[in-house]
């Protein structure tokens, strides 16, 4: 047992201590590498990220999370275009799941205008859902 701790003490005892920089630079050497080999990709981030939110929020806010996270305005630009064919029927399946019936009062209705809007939906979206339209 003492042997193996011995042995142990020396290869401690060999290692070069490593400081932030030297720490920053491996890591950005395996991201780079990582990337090379198609392992991390921004595309497939941002397409994941608008997959996971577009059932619940609106192009606003998937729009603003987009540019939190770094992703290039083009690619965010053309995902986004994509999400705009879905926007109103979005809406309306997730107004449906949260209410499910028109608002026969004002104060209801401002309820569920706020709910949508705060989810990242257009005002003109939102209005639409309130007012009774359905999707095509």
């Amino acid at each position: 047992m003492a042997e193996s701790e011995a042995r142990w003490g020396k290869l401690g005892g060999d290692q070069v201590e490593q400081t932030p920089e030297s720490r920053n630079t491996q890591i950005e050497a395996v991201l780079d590498d990582f990337e090379a080999r198609g392992w991390l990709s921004d595309e497939r981030f941002a397409e994941a990220l608008v997959r996971r939110r577009s059932e619940r929020y609106g192009m606003r806010k998937i729009a603003d999370e987009l540019e939190r996270a770094g992703v290039d305005s083009k690619r965010s630009a053309k995902l986004l275009g994509v999400l705009k064919e879905t926007e109103f029927q979005r809406a309306y399946d997730l107004w449906m799941r949260k209410y499910g019936q028109r608002a026969t009062e004002q104060k209801e209705r401002a309820r569920q205008y706020r709910f949508l809007a705060s989810k990242g939906f257009g005002s003109d979206i939102v209005a639409k859902v309130i007012g009774g339209q359905t999707p095509d």
